[in-house]
């Protein structure tokens, strides 16, 4: 919250990176076509502007959520039709398409840095040899 209220900014997304190979950050610009462009540098422990991340880390105002239902009349959330290909755009992406449209700025602050919890199965006999299995 300390950062919405210094910077103004209602969408705030932490720092985090894909869990697979490259563990490249969860950040995009839109390019000179509209495109994402993964953001690849950033300074560290800085608020910086970004046009797209991914909704693992993301601070929404509840004002951004009533501007899209009222300007636009959509979820915001909801999955949408992309415009060159015709093939769908994912709930984070069609997010910040959104916040595109009507003018809203989302930010990152490179200080605020989140990790991804692994999942995997765990063997009784490998895994948890303290644990007694009747």
């Amino acid at each position: 919250l300390q950062v919405h209220k210094d910077t103004g900014y209602d969408v705030i997304s932490g720092l985090y990176l894909y869990r697979n190979e490259p563990h490249d950050p969860v950040l995009w610009r839109w390019d000179h076509n509209n495109r994402p462009a993964k953001l690849m540098e950033w300074p560290r422990g800085e608020i910086m502007e970004v046009d797209c991340a991914g909704a693992g880390c993301l601070w929404v105002h509840k004002r951004v959520f009533q501007r899209i239902w009222h300007e636009l009349g959509e979820e915001p959330f909801s999955r949408m039709e992309q415009e060159r290909n015709g093939g769908v755009v994912g709930e984070d992406f069609a997010f910040f398409r959104r916040l595109q449209k009507i003018g809203i700025k989302a930010c990152c602050p490179t200080y605020v840095e989140c990790h991804h919890l692994l999942t995997y199965p765990l063997n009784y006999d490998t895994d948890c040899p303290r644990m007694k299995v009747a």
